[in-house]
C-alpha cells in the first residue's frame, strides 16, 4: 500500500472531529515590545531606536561543528538576550 494511502487510511480510523478552533487578529499597533536599557520599541524601528538597541546589544554568536564562535565577518549583526525583551499583547491595559 502507498505510504499517502496507508495515512489516509490511519487518519480516518481516528474517530471523532476537532470540536473547537480558534482565531485571533490583531493589528501591530496591539503588539508592544520593551527592552531592557531601552524602553518601549515602537514599530517601525527608527534609526535612532536601532542604534539604542545595538548599544544594549552584543555580537550575534554562531555555530561551527561543537564551538560556537563570534566573527563580524561571517555574521554581522548584533543580538538582544531574550531576558531582556518583554512583548505584551496590551490588550485590557491602558498604555
Amino acid at each position: 500500500m502507498d505510504p499517502r494511502q496507508r495515512l489516509a487510511q490511519l487518519l480516518g480510523a481516528i474517530g471523532g472531529r476537532g470540536s473547537f478552533s480558534a482565531r485571533r487578529t490583531a493589528t501591530p499597533d496591539d503588539l508592544h515590545l520593551d527592552v531592557t536599557g531601552v524602553g518601549s520599541v515602537p514599530m517601525p524601528v527608527s534609526t535612532a531606536t536601532a542604534k539604542q538597541l545595538i548599544a544594549v546589544s552584543l555580537p550575534a554568536q554562531y555555530g561551527r561543528g561543537e564551538h560556537t564562535l563570534t566573527d563580524a565577518t561571517v555574521r554581522h549583526t548584533w543580538q538582544v538576550p531574550s531576558s531582556w525583551v518583554r512583548i505584551d499583547s496590551g490588550i485590557g491595559t491602558e498604555r
